[in-house]
């Protein structure tokens, strides 16, 4: 037998044998396969990551005072969760933005929560401090539920609704306008 006609039926067999095992293996083969592909997809559904009309990932962290807070404390009333890092500008800003509606809104009608990504927890009190800002904060030091939301840029802010239903995913920097727009519409 030719060596290209081996090669053709090894082909064959090993392309079969895949469709087979991603047909029939209930779907963690094909969880392997994505895990291999170097296509990137922020916020697909299924899996772990965040989805528009599915449930919000479940999270527990740290605030800057120590205290542990999980999502099923937050959620019922609507949320916006504000992915950020202090070295990046424009999630700095945001960060001013989310302060300065929380200070003229203190009885507001949703909940305004920021999610510091992978930095430690003296630079980002530090940051805090500086800015006078008041707008919590949770340390997502390890990044693992920056990956559960699918976060791959800064800032990215996920609005939630009281059930715990996303409603919307925003990524880049919200003025105050937009904020109450996105939140007027969860609201309805």
């Amino acid at each position: 037998m030719p060596s290209s006609l081996k090669i053709t039926i090894g082909i064959l067999a090993l392309i079969t044998l895949i469709f087979l095992l991603a047909r029939f293996s209930g779907g963690s083969f094909s969880l392997l396969l994505n895990g291999l592909s170097t296509k990137t997809e922020p916020f697909r559904s299924g899996g772990t990551s965040a989805s528009v009309g599915g449930v919000a990932p479940y999270f527990e962290l740290s605030d800057l005072g120590g205290s542990r807070v999980r999502l099923s404390d937050l959620v019922s009333v609507p949320l916006i969760i504000t992915f950020w890092a202090t070295w990046q500008e424009e999630g700095a800003d945001q960060i001013k933005i989310l302060d300065d509606y929380t200070i003229q809104h203190p009885q507001g009608l949703f909940k305004i929560i920021s999610i510091n990504n992978q930095e430690d927890k003296s630079a980002v009190m530090s940051f805090i401090r500086r800015g006078g800002y008041n707008v919590p904060v949770l340390l997502d030091q390890t990044g693992a539920t920056g990956k559960s939301y699918g976060i791959e840029t800064l800032p990215t802010s996920i609005f939630i609704d009281k059930n715990g239903v996303i409603k919307e995913i925003f990524v880049g920097i919200m003025s105050e306008k937009m904020i109450m727009d996105k939140m007027e519409k969860i609201l309805r």
